[in-house]
């Protein structure tokens, strides 16, 4: 049973960081090299679960929900997300780390790249609109 094999929600260690207009709250699970990993638009954390289990043995993860989105107090605003990011790090102590983004997590991560590249180990992006990646800046 696919259930079974998810890890326990309670097991996450929780946090919450200050961004422009609010906070955004963060899961973390694991240790090794740090990596962050952005949901999609109108999801939350909780949308990683299912990797949470293998991720975990191999890296330490960070799983915020995104501005607008599941507990996160922040507001929607696609162009101070990459700020965000650089929060949680910086929040974290990380001078560098990995990122990965789903749909709209994508396109944030994309931005960070471009505006925060040095700080970054690893890439990894699915279902994103590079075109959007800070279109209006």
């Amino acid at each position: 049973m696919l259930s079974a094999r998810l890890p326990d929600p309670a097991a996450l260690e929780h946090g919450e960081v200050a961004v422009a207009g609010g906070t955004v709250p963060i899961a973390m699970a694991g240790e090794g090299p740090p990596l962050i990993l952005l949901h999609g638009w109108s999801l939350d954390h909780r949308m990683w679960r299912p990797q949470v289990a293998g991720l975990a043995r191999r890296f330490f993860l960070i799983m915020p929900d995104r501005r607008g989105c599941g507990r996160a107090s922040a507001p929607p605003d696609l162009l101070r997300e990459a700020d965000g990011v650089i929060a949680i790090a910086d929040f974290l102590g990380l001078d560098r780390f990995a990122l990965a983004g789903l749909s709209r997590g994508a396109v944030v991560a994309l931005d960070v790249a471009r505006r925060h590249r040095a700080r970054l180990r690893a890439l990894a992006v699915s279902g994103g609109a590079a075109a959007g990646a800070g279109a209006a800046r």
